[in-house]
């Protein structure tokens, strides 16, 4: 992993029917979508592993964007994503993130057609 400091990490809560979930983003692009109904030391707990020397500040609007895809996403109203994203890993994890994200909406895949 690089070394990401002196970026804020924004962070707002994604609120949905009977559930929310946080969700967060550099300057980069979204880096954390968490699972529903996770306490907020969740994603803290994730920002300090990951990008130690970054504080965590909420900023509703400037993650609107980020919600509202993923709200319509998850209701079925869209099948792609068009904002950036900015995940980090090893060479093998990217990889197997960027085979992950070409599977066409509403498909599946197995671990062997993945590694194929």
């Amino acid at each position: 992993m690089g070394n990401r400091t002196d970026s804020p990490i924004y962070w707002t809560l994604l609120t949905q029917e009977d559930w929310n979930m946080h969700v967060a983003a550099t300057s980069e692009g979204l880096c954390y979508v968490g699972s529903p109904n996770q306490p907020l030391e969740r994603m803290a707990e994730w920002a300090a592993a990951r990008y130690p020397d970054n504080q965590l500040h909420r900023d509703d609007v400037k993650l609107q964007p980020y919600a509202d895809e993923l709200i319509e996403y998850l209701q079925g109203r869209r099948r792609s994503f068009t904002l950036s994203i900015d995940v980090h890993g090893t060479p093998f994890q990217l990889a197997v993130w960027n085979a992950l994200r070409s599977i066409p909406y509403g498909q599946t895949k197995t671990y062997s057609d993945l590694a194929d």
